[in-house]
């Protein structure tokens, strides 16, 4: 039978860098070696102090000179400690600022995101720009993509991503390969949150032109050409015109200028998103 010899490896062990003290060299003692710059320092200070001592004209008092030496670094010393506690304190009471949502992240978070808008315009404003009764893909749509939507040029464009064709602008918001580009999470949330009776015929309607546009984008492997759009991007087209159309109304009559529904100030809705 053969021999099954195991080895076993210890593993690689960090190689400490060990610095001496100058100042006992200076002193005739044996340098004292530490591999932590803290403790270097400390011993450091202290052996100074000691050196400046043993060589003044009287042990037991220092002279002038001494004393101001030893206080002139250590005011330089006091003044690198205030600098680095003064950055530290900034960096501790600096706010966190909410990260860009990306598009797919702010599809992730539509119900979230729902729930902002509707506690920012309250039940009344929101059952009026919202209507149960008439039922829109594009509105619907609007209302939970505000935070990465940006008319730029005339045209509806994601922040921070500097194209216009609509093929890119799709596959940066669901992908190819999404199961979950529909409206029943409006139907669930405005039904069972915020108590609106959804009219089940428009509701359908949007729902099944959502989902057509989204599955005829699917088969379609070519993007635009110019301002030509292939036979599967004809009703994804669309829903974008309508989309920035319902966007701008929000963004003027409810959003308003100098508005941030995701901060708002001292009624932060952060905690809100993080909670749900």
């Amino acid at each position: 039978m053969p021999l099954i010899v195991k080895c076993f490896y210890m593993p690689k062990k960090r190689k400490q860098n060990y610095q001496q003290c100058p100042w006992c060299t200076k002193r005739g003692k044996k340098p004292a070696s530490y591999a932590r710059l803290t403790a270097l320092e400390r011993h450091m200070a202290k052996c100074e102090a000691a050196f400046l001592l043993e060589n003044a004209r009287c042990a037991m008092v220092p002279t002038r000179d001494v004393m101001f030496q030893m206080i002139l670094r250590q005011n330089e010393e006091i003044g690198t400690l205030r600098a680095r506690m003064t950055r530290l304190e900034e960096r501790r009471v600096r706010v966190p600022k909410l990260r860009t949502l990306t598009p797919k992240e702010c599809w992730e978070q539509r119900r979230d995101l729902l729930r902002v808008v509707h506690k920012h315009f309250g039940e009344k404003k929101f059952n009026f720009w919202l209507d149960a009764t008439n039922i829109c893909d594009a509105t619907c749509l609007a209302t939970v993509l505000f935070p990465v939507l940006q008319m730029r040029g005339g045209k509806l464009c994601f922040k921070g991503i500097i194209t216009e064709d609509i093929y890119c602008l799709a596959k940066q918001l669901w992908g190819k390969n999404s199961t979950d580009v529909d409206l029943e999470w409006w139907k669930e949330v405005c039904e069972g949150e915020f108590g609106q009776e959804i009219d089940t015929a428009t509701f359908n309607e949007a729902n099944e032109r959502l989902m057509l546009a989204y599955q005829r984008f699917q088969a379609c492997p070519v993007r635009m050409a110019g301002n030509q759009a292939p036979q599967g991007l004809v009703r994804m087209k669309r829903l974008w015109s309508r989309l920035a159309s319902s966007f701008q109304g929000y963004e003027d009559e409810l959003y308003g200028e100098g508005i941030d529904l995701l901060n708002p100030g001292e009624n932060s809705t952060e905690d809100s998103l993080q909670s749900n």
